[in-house]
């Protein structure tokens, strides 16, 4: 009888881990076009209010990472550029938290949609995506695309 080591039990263990990680990515997708909702403000108090959540959100900073000394200007290079990009990525990830959050404390509901309808709304100038999501904000409520805030 042959005993497997830890590094096959690894190597089995592979596919499930990528399945995991592709179902995640999916279900991650599902919130990553999304606008809100709330039929019964006027126009104004949802422009002025999505104004002041972006404001607020824009100043949303990640905490600044640590600092580790190396005598290769290569291995410093690398550190530092994907410090840059992990700080991108949490930056926007924190924004959205923060959108979200301020939207859902003034009593909006957040909705999915598509792709497709995603890059309709937002694009152009912030100006003419502001029109878009104040129409939809006013809109009918849609059935059964209501996600938690």
């Amino acid at each position: 009888m042959k005993i497997w080591g830890s590094g096959a039990i690894a190597l089995a263990m592979l596919p499930l881990s990528f399945s995991t990680a592709a179902s995640a990515q999916d279900n991650s997708d599902d919130d990553k076009y999304t606008f809100f909702s709330q039929p019964t403000a006027t126009r104004q108090q949802v422009l002025a209010d999505l104004d002041e959540c972006r404001d607020l959100a824009s100043t949303v900073r990640p905490p600044q990472p640590g600092y580790v000394y190396t005598p290769n200007v290569a291995a410093a290079a690398a550190t530092g550029v994907l410090q840059g990009l992990m700080k991108g990525a949490q930056r926007r990830h924190m924004f959205d938290a923060a959108l979200r959050k301020c939207m859902s404390v003034k009593g909006y509901t957040r909705y999915s949609m598509s792709k497709e309808e995603a890059k309709i709304a937002y694009s152009g100038s912030w100006k003419d995506m502001r029109e878009r999501l104040t129409d939809r904000a006013l809109a009918p409520t849609p059935a059964g695309t209501r996600m938690e805030p």
